[in-house]
């Protein structure tokens, strides 16, 4: 699982099932085949409705999952 913390509160990347999850909180923003596409839209903001006033793309989300940080998730 990745995670990255900006003003309004945490992203997330987290592997649910067989796609990689875009997470606001507890709030999902849609499945990937991949984490870095999941990266990716939300540097751009291109995901699912965040409640009113979050835009992600102006949050400055890195695009490269090497600036998130990265939690080994239990088997």
């Amino acid at each position: 699982m990745w995670k990255y913390k900006t003003k309004v509160g945490t992203f997330y990347i987290k592997k649910i099932g067989n796609l990689f999850h875009a997470l606001f909180e507890e709030q999902d923003l849609g499945g990937y085949g991949e984490p870095e596409h999941a990266a990716e839209d939300l540097s751009r903001g291109r995901t699912f409705s965040l409640s009113p006033g979050i835009d992600p793309e102006k949050l400055m989300i890195p695009e490269d999952l090497s600036a998130w940080d990265f939690i080994p998730e239990d088997r």
